[in-house]
């Protein structure tokens, strides 16, 4: 049995990881990335504000879950979207962006 990853909320100091994990996930789709340091320094501004926020998973971080909060029209409060999710190729298939939605859930709920 596979023993359940760490789940925590990331904070600005986690920038640099998310930022190569968000790197990665782009290269391996040949998708367009501004850069490992383009993408640290924005995750560190968007972090420090509520209405950004990522899930890490694994210790280290294997994976992230990044969620923006935005006006709708339709409800009176903000709603989420799920920007990027990324799991390390190794680490597919063992639970861990399930895991996410343990923290993800309650921390839209709470808002």
């Amino acid at each position: 049995m596979t023993p359940t990853p760490r789940i925590r909320r990331a904070d600005p100091s986690d920038a640099d990881r998310l930022a190569v994990m968000l790197h990665a996930f782009n290269t391996e789709f040949d998708t367009e990335t501004p850069g490992v340091e383009v993408l640290a320094e924005r995750l560190r501004t968007l972090l420090a504000e509520p209405s950004t926020f990522a899930v890490l998973g694994g210790d280290p971080a294997t994976g992230v879950a990044l969620v923006t909060l935005r006006p709708n029209v339709w409800s009176d409060g903000p709603v989420a979207l799920l920007d990027e999710m990324y799991v390390e190729p190794e680490q597919r298939g063992t639970g861990i962006a399930v895991s996410y939605t343990h923290l993800t859930l309650p921390t839209i709920y709470s808002v």
